[in-house]
């Protein structure tokens, strides 16, 4: 059975937060937003200020 993990930030709290995510996760979900934020300057391309929802899953997941 597939358990669903979160790992982000909210309004209320300084650090981020993770509910049921391990560290392996957590440092693929890391590296994968820091390489996909540096790529930006490239394509000349900028964050909308607004929250993005997104679905990740790391390259050692078996599911979703």
């Amino acid at each position: 059975m597939s358990t669903v993990g979160l790992f982000g930030k909210t309004p209320s709290q300084r650090d981020f937060v993770r509910v049921n995510i391990g560290a392996p996760v957590v440092g693929a979900l890391d590296q994968w937003l820091r390489e996909s934020v540096m790529t930006l300057p490239e394509l000349r391309a900028h964050l909308p200020p607004e929250p993005l929802p997104f679905v990740f899953r790391a390259p050692t997941a078996r599911a979703i």
